[in-house]
């Protein structure tokens, strides 16, 4: 495979990540209201889907750390750090935008799932220092 095939490869896989992340954080907004109304059924599925979801990033993270190890040194070090080229290509310019969503879904997420953890669990949460 060329290097930009490649790289079209993992930028396609990393707006697939961007779906399955925004399905994690919608998932955690509906655990939310299911825990509001105690519905232990809707509770597990919720929270099975939300896991498969998650199932479905880790196994594209792997993909993508499988394929971007394909890739000569210099375009690793661009994929890593843009502004350590002087030339990025748009594949990679894109994968970074994308990057850049994904971290602001997984921190909208993380605040809801620390509320929820909180009210729940209290002092034995898992955010709780």
């Amino acid at each position: 495979m060329e290097t930009r095939e490649t790289l079209q490869e993992i930028v396609k896989k990393m707006e697939e990540k961007y779906h399955h992340m925004i399905e994690v954080s919608q998932l955690t907004g509906q655990l939310e209201e299911t825990l509001h109304h105690n519905d232990e059924q809707s509770i597990i599925m919720v929270m099975t889907m939300r896991a498969q979801e998650m199932d479905s990033i880790s196994t594209l993270d792997q993909q993508m750390q499988e394929l971007i190890h394909t890739l000569d040194d210099a375009t690793q070090r661009s994929i890593k750090d843009p502004q350590a080229s002087e030339k990025i290509s748009s594949e990679i310019r894109r994968y970074h935008e994308m990057r850049e969503k994904i971290h602001r879904i997984v921190e909208q997420t993380i605040k809801k799932d620390r509320i929820m953890s909180e009210k729940i669990a209290g002092a034995a949460s898992f955010y709780v220092k």
